[in-house]
């Protein structure tokens, strides 16, 4: 029986031998592969169509008789003397007389026995799809409309089976397997939608709360501006309730609120920057601190930018206290937020940043571009 792998690589053995596709041959791959898969002769006009679609050929019934007799020359150098093509009536088509077995048929043929296999059985037929499929369908052919298509078919195939597994897992209470499962798939098609839905599921069902909502903020910011963030954060809301039977008390509460072991400032995003500035502006009404708003722009060469902002990072955070706050304002600034008992202490703070820099990194430019002015209340605060 010859065997044909098509799904992460092209490959087809016999009796030890076997032959691999290469990207200067993809053409004399591609006719192979349609032949084998179609299971059908196909005529020298569909053909064309398959091997040049767009493409400029001269001569295009010569260029094809050409393909046919490299596939031809191809198989019988590797798999042993044969007339494994034949021709017939202006059609090609694989000789019947070599009977063989294509990994993408049976990935199709799994995925259905497992639609109709008992639960005992259905793992397993579900595992061995997963297992089936090595990557992309027929790699290294992008040019052609019909790997394409096939290739998003064999894709769907294998998700479907893959949430079908996720399904039967949360049934079944192996919340530690679920989670593992959707683990691995986000990492590996992030852009699936379903796929967080699945380690979502696993992290509520298996308690681990905070890991949920970590889960939920990261997939909705990757749909962020489409429906599925909707879908995903909607889903979270929804499966919420269902844990009812989980004790979280105020003492839960507190530790995932609690803050690790880091010292210095507190680095973050600059839309979270912009919302700790308003919220300190509110509580300067009622306390005698100062706040003072520090854009700073460290000055160095294109070629040296990169490193220099890293040391620039560090340096604000392990030279400032806990109580400011730091992000990265474009691509060449940071901006900072310093609290402070007078205003005029904010040049102290970075004339002491400076040195700090300077000891640190004595290779590196420490000219600093920096401009600073005090947060007004939240009344003038715009």
């Amino acid at each position: 029986m010859i065997q044909v792998r098509m799904l992460g690589g092209f490959c087809i053995s016999r009796d030890g031998g076997s032959i691999q596709g290469a990207p200067r041959t993809r053409k004399v791959w591609l006719l192979l592969a349609y032949l084998l898969l179609t299971r059908r002769p196909a005529g020298q006009d569909e053909l064309i169509r398959l091997l040049w679609n767009r493409e400029e050929c001269s001569r295009p019934a010569s260029a094809l008789k050409n393909i046919v007799y490299r596939v031809r020359k191809l198989l019988c150098e590797n798999l042993g003397e044969g007339e494994y093509l034949l021709c017939r009536d202006g059609s090609y088509g694989w000789n019947s007389e070599y009977p063989y077995l294509t990994d993408c048929e049976e990935l199709e043929r799994l995925a259905a026995e497992a639609d109709n296999a008992p639960p005992e059985q259905r793992e397993r037929l579900l595992r061995e799809v997963d297992g089936l499929y090595r990557g992309d369908f027929l790699p290294q052919m992008e040019f052609s409309e019909w790997v394409l298509a096939q290739r998003r078919r064999y894709e769907e195939l294998r998700a479907v089976s893959l949430l079908k597994l996720g399904d039967l897992l949360r049934q079944e209470g192996r919340t530690e397997e679920l989670i593992c499962l959707g683990e691995r798939l986000t990492a590996e098609k992030p852009d699936r939608e379903e796929f967080w839905q699945m380690l979502l599921g696993g992290y509520l069902d298996a308690g681990c709360h905070q890991k949920a909502m970590d889960c939920c903020d990261n997939a909705a910011h990757r749909f962020e501006g489409t429906a599925a963030a909707e879908r995903i954060r909607r889903f979270y809301a929804e499966s919420l309730p269902a844990q009812s039977s989980v004790d979280l008390d105020f003492s839960a509460l507190r530790e995932t609120l609690r803050e690790g072991e880091e010292v210095g400032a507190f680095f973050c995003t600059f839309d979270l920057f912009q919302n700790i500035c308003r919220l300190q502006a509110r509580l300067l009404q009622r306390e005698s601190r100062r706040l003072c708003l520090v854009l700073l722009s460290p000055e160095c060469a294109e070629e040296q930018s990169g490193r220099i902002m890293e040391a620039v990072k560090e340096t604000l955070i392990v030279g400032l206290r806990r109580g400011d706050v730091v992000s990265q304002y474009g691509m060449h600034q940071f901006v900072v937020l310093l609290v402070l008992r007078e205003e005029s202490d904010c040049e102290k703070v970075l004339n002491r940043l400076k040195h700090i820099f300077h000891t640190h990194y004595p290779g590196l430019p420490a000219d600093w571009l920096t401009r600073f002015g005090r947060v007004e209340p939240a009344e003038e605060f715009h």
